[in-house]
């Protein structure tokens, strides 16, 4: 019973959702700084154009 205080035992859906969602927000922000530049800086200046 001391052991469930000290650390409750989480559901394991809980835990792969938590992962699911983590995954997801780093996949996500990888894609937005490896994609914004190609589509945002100018290829000639490399100055942010969003024109």
């Amino acid at each position: 019973m001391a052991q469930n205080r000290i650390a409750p035992p989480s559901r394991p859906a809980v835990e792969i959702a938590k992962f699911v969602v983590i995954v997801l927000l780093w996949t996500a922000s990888m894609v937005t700084f490896l994609l914004l530049p190609d589509v945002f800086l100018d290829p000639c200046t490399g100055i942010i154009d969003l024109r």
